[in-house]
């Protein structure tokens, strides 16, 4: 698929409403800085629990404000203290096998759609202003939410 996107040289676009991110780095760079302006709610189905300082930090300082963030991931044992450091960043978490879909949803209204079990050479991440979509996927969320258990720390 990479090859084909390409030949379509998308780096980037933008068209005010949906942006595509190559690369994990880039992904994650650009998730701190949406963190950071988010304003009232974080849903996001997980892979993993990856984290930096600076993410940390971020996920913190918005919970405090009142921003409520809900993960749901799969219970890796050799994550459990990158799951806690979450939780006492102010991050619900609950755990469910993993689903195929993953995305996060910013404020009811910004979603990221990216791919699992992906090459790092071919990683990438779509970016959709949508409030449509967003509600779609809420409604989605709200639904493995229910299925998921509550991590235990």
């Amino acid at each position: 698929m990479k090859k084909e996107l390409e030949k379509m040289e998308l780096a980037k676009q933008e068209s005010g409403e949906a942006t595509i991110f190559f690369g994990r780095k880039n992904f994650f760079e650009k998730m701190k800085q949406q963190l950071a302006e988010c304003k009232s709610s974080v849903e996001a189905t997980v892979g993993s629990y990856r984290q930096d300082n600076q993410l940390l930090s971020i996920e913190s300082r918005i919970t405090k404000n009142g921003v409520r963030m809900r993960f749901i991931g799969p219970r890796i044992a050799s994550s459990k203290r990158l799951m806690q450091n979450h939780v006492k960043s102010g991050v619900q978490i609950r755990t469910l096998d993993p689903e195929s879909a993953r995305f996060t949803i910013f404020d009811k209204k910004l979603v990221i759609l990216r791919m699992h079990d992906i090459e790092e050479r071919d990683y990438f991440s779509i970016w959709v202003e949508s409030e449509s979509l967003a509600r779609i996927l809420l409604s989605y969320f709200e639904s493995l939410w229910e299925k998921a258990k509550p991590f235990a720390k």
